[in-house]
């Protein structure tokens, strides 16, 4: 099968920054990964480590159990400076990061997480090309990566007026990169002014366990001092994020047609704008590249990682109506 992506992101290339390895997060290991795994650890080592514990309750057969993570959070295999130690027998979950992907009969459709620092750059890249181009698949052996896979569901239903109708899908491969356009160029205008009540019900979609998310105390007077005139200074990045968000998305299969895509990438407008203000309200400065990085960064660790995606499709959902 094809792998589209958009071409700012056809560069991408682990960067071993470690932020995957350090984030605390719940790493299955896959029994049929577990073998080379354990041999890694042996000879990494002198001193047996424990380096499997338990999987959780409920947790598919097929995993054997979850990576160890040390004091800090850190994973057991990884060395400050160094990276994964075990990198060529990574399990399934640390292999796909940060790769978001959606599988359906045209081929598999590829975006990134920009939590991943090294994708976060790829914003920034002075040559950056929002055509969606066909290119090498996300695996180098061709297996299909993990994702939503729609390759047994109808098109999406058009967006606009008059009788709802099924796409055809060169129409959907049409519609996206025009949407792409269409968002990439909306950041040049003045957004509106950040939405305290939607973010609060994005916020109440992470499930219990992680960590809570607040809005802002100042969300209004901070977005207005520092995040309008930081927005428009660092339109042409904050474009291809927005872009970005309407490639390999889930909403796009659930339901509502493309509407709910623009209507996610709109949710996602609305999170970076929070972010933003955030970031430069508690340290009273203006938005700068780094500053931009980290709400970028923030954003996509709620709507990927944290937050339940079915129910953000679900409050995205509920602004069409």
């Amino acid at each position: 099968m094809q792998t589209f992506r958009l071409a700012l992101h056809a560069a991408y290339a682990c960067g071993h920054s470690g932020v995957c390895c350090t984030s605390g997060w719940a790493i299955p290991v896959e029994r049929h990964r577990q073998p080379r795994l354990a041999a890694r650890a042996e000879a990494l080592t002198t001193t047996r480590i424990t380096w499997l514990t338990p999987a959780p309750g409920g947790a598919p057969d097929e995993v054997a159990g979850v990576l160890a993570q040390r004091t800090d959070g850190a994973c057991v295999f990884h060395a400050q400076g160094r990276g994964c130690l075990v990198h060529d027998a990574r399990p399934v979950s640390c292999e796909h990061f940060p790769f978001v992907v959606v599988v359906d009969p045209r081929g598999v459709h590829v975006s990134l997480s920009h939590y991943c620092p090294t994708a976060a750059a790829l914003l920034f890249s002075r040559d950056a090309s929002l055509e969606i181009v066909a290119g090498d698949p996300v695996l180098p052996d061709g297996r299909l990566p993990e994702g939503l896979d729609a390759r047994e569901a109808l098109p999406p239903v058009a967006g606009g007026a008059g009788t709802p109708r099924l796409m055809e899908w060169n129409e959907v491969s049409a519609w996206e990169q025009q949407a792409v356009r269409r968002w990439a160029a909306s950041a040049c205008e003045t957004p509106p002014t950040p939405d305290a009540a939607a973010l609060a019900a994005v916020y109440a979609t992470v499930p219990a366990g992680l960590p809570a998310w607040y809005v802002p105390a100042d969300l209004t007077g901070a977005w207005v001092r520092w995040g309008l005139t930081g927005w428009h200074t660092w339109h042409t990045v904050i474009g291809r994020y927005l872009a970005a968000r309407v490639v390999a998305s889930w909403a796009l299969h659930l339901g509502e047609g493309v509407a709910l895509v623009d209507a996610s990438v709109a949710q996602a407008r609305n999170v970076l704008q929070g972010e933003v203000a955030r970031i430069c309200g508690s340290e009273q400065a203006p938005l700068t590249q780094a500053r931009l990085t980290r709400a970028i960064r923030q954003a996509d660790l709620l709507l990927l990682h944290h937050a339940d995606l079915r129910a953000l499709a679900d409050l995205a959902a509920n602004t069409l109506s």
